[in-house]
C-alpha cells in the first residue's frame, strides 16, 4: 500500500472517528467477540456531551418541546447540583459514576444523534456488524426497561427521606438514574424506528486482536486519538476471566454432583 493511501486512510479515519468533527454524527467502533455480542465503543469529544442541549444544534428550550427537552433540562439541573454538592459528597458520587454501565455516553448520545457509522473491521461483514448493532440496541432496551422500573419504586421512599435534614444524596443520586435510563430508552428508540441514519465503513485497524491484547489497544486508542478505550477493555478483560472462572467452577461442580 502507497504512503499516499495510508495518509488518506489516516485521513478518513481521524474526520470519522469518535470524537469527529460533528458531536451530532456518532462514529461507533465495533469490536468482534467469540460467541457473545460485540463491544460497540463510542467516545464523544471533551465538551460535546452536552452539545444536544445548545439552542442552535437542537433547538430544545422551550417549554412546549418534547421529552428530549425536558430531560435534557433535568440532566442539567442535576448536573449543576453536583458540581456544587459539598466536598464531602463529590467523591461518593464520583465512585458511583465509575460504577455506571460502560455504554451509558452511547446511548444517552442517540438522543441528539443524525447519523451513525459503525467501523468494523475488515473481517466482520458490514450486514453482520449492521445486525449485531440491532440485536444490541434490543437487548439494551430490555436492560433499560428493567432498570428504570427497579429505580422508579426506589424512587418513592427515597423522596420521603428528602423531609429529613441534610442533603438526599439517595434521592439525587435515584432520580439521575430514572432521568438517564429514560434519556437512553429515548434514544434507543429513536435508533430503532430509523430515525437516525445508520452506515458502516471498514477499518484495517481494527483487524488485530483489540480486545485482548493491550498492544494492540494502545494503538487504536492512539490512531483514533481516543482517551478511555484501553481503560473500557482493560474491564472488559477482566469481566472475561471472571465468566470463565465461574464457567469452570459450575462445570467442577457439576463433576462433583455426577461422582456422587
Amino acid at each position: 500500500m502507497s504512503r499516499s493511501t495510508l495518509a488518506e486512510d489516516r485521513r478518513a479515519d481521524s474526520a470519522e472517528s469518535p470524537g469527529g468533527s460533528d458531536p451530532r454524527v456518532l462514529c461507533i467502533l465495533v469490536l468482534p467477540r467469540v460467541g457473545i455480542e460485540p463491544i460497540f465503543y463510542y467516545e464523544p469529544r471533551l465538551g460535546d456531551e452536552d452539545s444536544g442541549d445548545d439552542d442552535s444544534t437542537s433547538g430544545l428550550t422551550t417549554a412546549t418541546d418534547g421529552p428530549r427537552a425536558r430531560s435534557d433540562r433535568l440532566l442539567t439541573w442535576i448536573r449543576d447540583a453536583e458540581s456544587h454538592a459539598p466536598a464531602w459528597l463529590r467523591s461518593p458520587i464520583s465512585w458511583l459514576k465509575a460504577k455506571l454501565p460502560a455504554d451509558e455516553r452511547l446511548l444517552m448520545a442517540l438522543r441528539n444523534a443524525k447519523a451513525i457509522t459503525l467501523v468494523h473491521p475488515s473481517t466482520l461483514p458490514a450486514e453482520e456488524a449492521r445486525l449485531a448493532w440491532r440485536e444490541y440496541l434490543g437487548n439494551r432496551l430490555r436492560f433499560r426497561l428493567s432498570w428504570l422500573l427497579l429505580d422508579l419504586v426506589i424512587l418513592v421512599p427515597s423522596i420521603l427521606i428528602s423531609v429529613l435534614p441534610g442533603p438526599n444524596v439517595v434521592g439525587l443520586w435515584v432520580a439521575f438514574r430514572v432521568i438517564a435510563h429514560a434519556v437512553a430508552l429515548f434514544g434507543i428508540s429513536r435508533a430503532t424506528r430509523g430515525r437516525i441514519g445508520l452506515s458502516s465503513r471498514v477499518s484495517p485497524m481494527l483487524d488485530g486482536p483489540v480486545i485482548s491484547n493491550r498492544r494492540e489497544a494502545e494503538r487504536v486508542q492512539k490512531h483514533f486519538n481516543l482517551i478511555g478505550l484501553r481503560g473500557r477493555l482493560k474491564r472488559e478483560r477482566v469481566v472475561a476471566r471472571i465468566r470463565i472462572r465461574d464457567r469452570r467452577s459450575a462445570g467442577g461442580l457439576r463433576t462433583e454432583e455426577a461422582r456422587r
